[in-house]
């Protein structure tokens, strides 16, 4: 069984629980087990909120196209956008310290993502970022009588 979802969001942080809840609903449908959830929405909210928050230089609206492939045995999200070029699987991995008032702002976003996610491929086409984060869904399947 194959299913799709395409999304338009807009570059705001109103429009992503509108976004989260249509993607839930989606892998509700799609009977997800709960620990892979909760590791596809960590990734879906932390990608989504670093391009809203990071990706363009004005204040004209644009939209985010996310895409979601779901199989039998891989879930697949692809963002793309037409903000500023950023690879996030080529940023350094944030400076951990062991008091976190000491800890420089940035990163821990993208480090996250990497942790959860079991795949990470960027491409820029045609002016755009596109970013998909793959997850297999084997190891699971296979666990539900």
């Amino acid at each position: 069984m194959r299913r799709e979802l395409t999304l338009p969001v807009q570059d705001n942080m109103a429009d992503l629980a509108r976004v989260i809840g249509e993607c839930n609903d989606f892998f509700e449908a799609g009977s997800l087990p709960a620990s892979i959830l909760y590791r596809v929405n960590l990734v879906l909210e932390e990608i989504l909120t670093n391009i809203v928050k990071y990706a363009f230089d004005d204040r004209l609206p644009h939209e985010i196209t996310l895409w979601i492939g779901l199989s039998d045995t891989e879930l697949r999200l692809r963002f793309t956008d037409n903000g500023r070029e950023f690879d996030p699987t080529l940023a350094p991995p944030p400076e951990m310290k062991t008091d976190i008032l000491e800890c420089k702002e940035g990163g821990l976003g993208i480090h996250l993502v990497r942790q959860h996610a079991d795949s990470l491929r960027y491409s820029r086409q045609e002016g755009r970022n596109v970013l998909t984060a793959g997850f297999g869904l084997e190891a699971f399947r296979s666990s539900i009588p």
